[in-house]
C-alpha cells in the first residue's frame, strides 16, 4: 500500500488592470501574473495517510511522506471579484509583472 499523505502543488497569482470587459471569462480579464510561483499552495490529501489538513498544510502519520509536484500550478486570480486591500500578502505576490500566455 502506497504511504503517499499529499501532493503538494504551487499557484500563480495573477491580477492586475484588467484587459477584457467584465462579461470575459476571469482568464482573458486578468493575463498579469507574479513573476515567481508560491510553492506548496495547495495539497491533494490521501486522508488514508494523513493525519490532519489545515489550509496549506498536512500532517502525515507516521512512515508517511508529501511530495512537492512541479508540473502544474494553479492559477490564482487574486482580484476576480474586485479589488481588495490586502496587507497580509507581500510585493512578490501582489505585483504582476509577466504577461501569460
Amino acid at each position: 500500500r502506497a504511504r503517499l499523505a499529499a501532493v503538494f502543488v504551487g499557484s500563480v497569482e495573477f491580477g492586475g488592470r484588467p484587459e477584457a470587459p467584465p462579461s470575459a471569462p476571469v482568464y482573458q480579464r486578468f493575463a498579469r501574473r507574479t513573476a515567481r510561483a508560491t510553492p506548496r499552495w495547495i495539497a491533494l490529501v490521501n486522508p488514508e495517510n494523513a493525519l490532519t489538513t489545515h489550509i496549506h498544510t498536512v500532517r502525515p502519520r507516521p512512515g508517511s511522506w508529501s511530495i512537492d509536484y512541479h508540473g502544474v500550478a494553479l492559477h490564482h486570480y487574486l482580484e476576480a471579484f474586485g479589488r481588495l486591500q490586502r496587507g497580509f500578502l507581500g510585493a512578490a505576490r501582489t505585483t504582476f509583472p509577466r504577461r501569460d500566455q
